[in-house]
């Protein structure tokens, strides 16, 4: 049977690690920079909604574009399809911090999706399970519970005042 791209120079680069990684960032942060350019951008001194998620999107995509540059310059690492039980713990990780995050709040839910996502790499150590997703809430308070001030539901809604 005839395949239906013949292997090329090209096609062999271009399914690389780093090459399929980059492309899949520069699509995502397409995506961010087309959803954010529906809000007000604003200035540097009055922010407008759209600001940070295009910064954002410019940023991935630069990452992206660094990470296509390299898998096409080294094309050693190959993409193989794996077993699915990683992308579906990350996936279901997803989905359970968008449940448990308006029922028991988001530093449970942290937790959860931490030990969930944590699930798809094996061989961690026990200290690891424990001190991920306490550093992971610490820092997600700190940043956006302190410096930011953002309105964010660390605890359970029983436990709010």
């Amino acid at each position: 049977m005839a395949q239906f791209f013949p292997r090329t120079r090209f096609l062999y680069r271009l399914t690389s690690r780093g090459s399929l990684s980059g492309l899949t960032l520069i699509a995502v942060s397409a995506v961010v920079i087309l959803e954010a350019s529906r809000m007000p951008f604003g200035s540097t001194s009055q922010m407008g909604p759209g600001y940070f998620p295009t910064a954002l999107g410019v940023i991935l995509s630069v990452f992206g574009l660094v990470l296509l540059v390299e898998g096409w310059r080294t094309p050693e690492a190959r993409v193989t399809p794996g077993p699915l039980g990683p992308p579906a713990l990350l996936l279901t990780a997803i989905v359970a911090f968008a449940v448990l995050y308006e029922i028991v709040g988001g530093i449970i839910a942290i937790i959860v999706v931490t030990l969930i996502a944590a699930m798809a790499e094996p061989g961690r150590k026990m200290v690891e399970w424990v001190l991920l997703p306490l550093a992971i809430c610490f820092g997600i308070w700190l940043i956006f519970g302190l410096a930011l001030d953002l309105q964010f539901k660390f605890l359970p809604p029983g436990l709010m005042r």
